[in-house]
């Protein structure tokens, strides 16, 4: 019991550090225009043609069959598609402009009702016999080979066997009451015909593509030169769709692995991005993302102890025999706040630490203070200081370092190998506020890191909220009262639902340097000064500017979205190491 008390007060106590970022990194990226807005103004999607959606078009090859049990079906009714809101300025985010519905009921509406579907692109109801206007060229073309299959009532095993009696074998589950399966079209029909069952759809090409990618896709404009996607295969058709990207142009740059099946990334064609969506094999398209790197003071505001020089923890805790895995830019074992050899890693290079991020975000969970009385510039802190004053929060535990250049899942099976109950992550994918494939994989992992061994190996997964708050240097400082902010701006993985997400508050520091600023007009120069790091030193309680705000998936999870972050901890001015 002492252990799991342990654990416990040191993952309250190791929150805080995914929140440090290096500010004014975040400041430029946070400026940075996003990529899928240089294009302008989102234009009006297109709806499906008349003569597509009328009654009496004519079916699709192989897909002639009725695709719900009850009158009517969503493949050939009248065509009655709510169109989509693009005034950015009204309440509905612009990432839900393109997503297609048959009904005019809200999200929230429709996630209690159990004919509903809901997908990322698409919302609709099975009980209304309304076809959604799926572009053409964004409709599987005969058999898709992947259906949506929904149950009258909530799923059970006498469900699950119909589907495996009718050679059908399910990939995920899709809300509500619904599986995505793997099907030919003659299974498709024979589970079509099953009294439990409520809808069959076509799992169409339209549904693969995220959000962030759509526009491109519904408007058939090229992907920006030497851009990069990942794509989740379905596992029975790896080979056969690697080969057809191949065909089609695509260059295969890499291999992943997921627990929902095998990724690849590829630079594909600039046009190519319905084409790819298209193939039977491809289960869903994301844009590939790079990542970025995301103490005296701090434990006092974390009751860690009561103030910032003793050199007691609260109840004595200080970690000791408990393993965190920090996975950043390494790790200097050799720095003497990690004295008798507490840093170990995966690899030699996890051991060293040229840019520093790594070794300062350890040093705030686990160093021991040794370097505290070399500290003299610290404005706010004690000083001078005492013996062990900027040591980290639990300075007994010992750290398992690995590099956050590694794929996902090696970071979190060599986590659940290593017995790293906690794995602290200071980094985030850039320009990726959305659950993506990598927020996925961590909800998963949450549960159990190494999904082939027997039994599960559950780690606690810490990331921060990201840089990408808006109300940064580059902003002008605008709001640097701790509100306002732009909502759903939180970045994968800490999207994920089950890992704990951590935004940044201001550490009072009252820091009023000056700095000057000149400008050249005429042949004369004018100066002038101000303080640029006093409003984000002012406070102990706001929310640092640059901190994302959430919540996150407004209008995909819920008309509000999901509660994010979860918490918010000292992420400014932390002296650590």
């Amino acid at each position: 019991m002492r252990l799991r008390s342990l654990l416990w007060f040191l993952v309250s106590l190791l929150c805080f550090a995914a929140a440090v970022v290096f500010w004014r990194m975040g400041d430029r990226w946070a400026s940075k225009p996003n990529a899928a807005a240089e294009d302008g103004a989102v234009a009006a999607p297109r709806t499906a043609t008349a003569d597509s959606a009328s009654p009496g078009a004519r079916p699709r090859a192989g897909v002639d069959f009725r695709l719900m049990s009850e009158a009517g079906n969503l493949n050939r009714p009248e065509t009655r598609t709510r169109l989509p809101n693009l005034n950015t300025n009204a309440a509905e985010p612009p990432r839900t402009a393109y997503r297609l519905s048959n009904t005019d009921e809200k999200v929230n509406t429709l996630a209690r009702r159990p004919s509903a579907i809901l997908l990322e692109n698409a919302l609709f109801d099975t009980s209304v016999p309304r076809e959604l206007a799926v572009p053409p060229h964004l409709r599987a073309q005969g058999d898709p080979g992947a259906y949506i299959v929904q149950s009258r009532t909530a799923l059970n095993n006498q469900f699950r066997e119909e589907i495996r009696r009718a050679g059908a074998d399910i990939v995920a589950y899709i809300p509500n009451q619904a599986y995505l399966v793997r099907a030919s079209a003659a299974a498709a029909r024979q589970l079509a015909a099953f009294p439990g069952t409520q809808a069959v759809l076509p799992y169409e090409p339209y549904y693969k593509i995220k959000s962030s990618l759509l526009r491109l896709a519904v408007e058939s404009k090229p992907l920006a030169k030497n851009t990069a996607l990942n794509l989740l295969l379905f596992s029975d058709a790896r080979e056969t769709t690697i080969a057809q990207l191949e065909q089609l142009g695509a260059e295969v740059v890499a291999h992943d692995r997921s627990p929902f099946g095998p990724v690849v990334r590829v630079r594909p064609p600039v046009g190519a991005l319905s084409a790819i969506a298209a193939l039977p094999g491809v289960q869903q398209i994301e844009a590939a993302r790079v990542r970025v790197p995301a103490n005296d003071l701090s434990r006092a505001t974390l009751r860690v102890a009561s103030d910032s020089t003793t050199n007691f923890n609260y109840l004595g805790l200080t970690g000791t025999n408990v393993l965190v895995n920090v996975n950043d830019t390494g790790v200097d074992a050799a720095h003497p706040v990690f004295a008798a050899g507490r840093v170990s890693g995966d690899i030699a290079n996890s051991l060293v630490d040229a840019s520093g991020h790594g070794t300062h975000v350890a040093g705030i969970i686990a160093g021991n203070g040794a370097e505290s009385l070399t500290v003299s510039n610290a404005r706010g802190s004690e000083l001078p200081p005492v013996d062990g004053q900027f040591r980290g929060k639990a300075p007994g535990a010992r750290i398992f370092s690995m590099l956050f250049s590694e794929p996902d899942w090696y970071l979190q099976e060599m986590a659940g190998r290593t017995n790293a109950l906690i794995s602290n992550n200071s980094w985030q994918y850039l320009r990726s506020a959305e659950y993506d494939l990598a927020a996925a994989s961590y909800d998963a992992a949450v549960r159990d890191s190494v999904p082939d061994a027997p039994g599960s190996q559950p780690v606690l997964y810490v990331f921060p909220a990201g840089n990408a708050g808006t109300l940064s240097r580059d902003a002008g400082f605008a709001n640097q009262d701790g509100l306002g902010g732009v909502a759903d701006t939180i970045q994968s993985p800490g999207t994920a639902k089950n890992v704990i997400t951590v935004g940044a508050v201001e550490q009072f520091r009252d820091i009023t340097n000056e700095t000057w600023k000149c400008t050249s007009f005429d042949g004369s120069t004018s100066c002038e000064t101000n303080k640029p790091w006093q409003r984000s030193s002012d406070s102990r309680e706001q929310v640092a500017g640059f901190s994302s705000r959430g919540n996150v998936g407004i209008g995909f999870e819920g008309e509000y979205g999901r509660f994010k972050p979860d918490l918010v901890a000292p992420g400014t001015f932390v002296v650590s190491a």
